[in-house]
């Protein structure tokens, strides 16, 4: 099982994230504290279209593929968000 970075290093990953790059780092530390890790594995949906979403996903490592059916438009690696 891997380790959950510390918090320095969840505020050092989240200001370089494009949407945060003009955070202060009070935000930036609050932000840090509401993060949930969540592993996923290969090949595993993360979400379907037409879900309702409630939740922000950050690429801390590796990357995901993002389907439109059997259509691969784009794939996100680590600092990308949906």
């Amino acid at each position: 099982m891997k380790k959950n970075p510390d918090k320095d290093s969840l505020i050092n990953f989240l200001s370089k994230i494009s949407l945060f790059k003009k955070a202060d780092k009070t935000v930036l530390s609050h932000l840090a504290d509401k993060i949930v890790f969540t592993t996923y594995s290969a090949n595993e949906t993360i979400i379907n279209k037409g879900d309702v979403g409630n939740t922000m996903y950050l690429i801390f490592s590796g990357q995901s593929k993002v389907h439109d059916g059997e259509h691969q438009v784009a794939i996100l690696k680590e600092g990308d968000f949906f």
